[in-house]
């Protein structure tokens, strides 16, 4: 008899009016990295996927407090950059390969992956509207006639 997966606890936010300390400021992209590494990894542990909300939560952030990390005056803000852009692939592997490793999760993972923070992903071919044009020669000899 198969033991019963037990469900992972979610990484929760503070309830209102609740502090969990000082929101960090990140002023070194080495922390960042540090710190977003450390979610992917309590993420694994958990058994959970590491999406991007949960992620800000893990790190006491909002969006917004993103914005002076990657200003482009920052000397830093590529390296910034990198490390939210590789989070994103990380999260964007994490679904693609559950999506075709677990049926039961494939439609979720897909539906997870359409969002532009897990990839963006599209189930319709980009539509090319620009007008086609064809011309057609016709070898010396053949002309109109032969199509009346």
């Amino acid at each position: 008899m198969a033991a019963t997966k037990e469900r992972p606890k979610p990484i929760s936010a503070p309830k209102v009016g609740e502090t969990r300390g000082r929101r960090p400021t990140f002023t070194d992209y080495k922390d960042l990295a540090r710190e977003v590494e450390a979610y992917f990894t309590k993420c694994d542990e958990d058994g959970v996927f590491p999406d991007e909300a949960g992620m800000y939560v893990y790190l006491k952030i909002f969006k917004e407090d993103l914005e002076p990390m990657l200003d482009p005056d920052n000397p830093d803000a590529q390296e910034y950059e990198r490390i939210l852009k590789r989070a994103k692939y990380r999260r964007e592997s994490w679904l693609s390969r559950n999506m075709v490793q677990d049926n039961k999760m494939a439609n979720g993972c897909f539906n997870m992956l359409k969002q532009e923070a897990n990839g963006g992903y599209s189930d319709r071919g980009i539509q090319d509207k620009t007008e086609k044009k064809l011309k057609i020669v016709f070898p010396s000899g053949i002309g109109v006639e032969a199509f009346q």
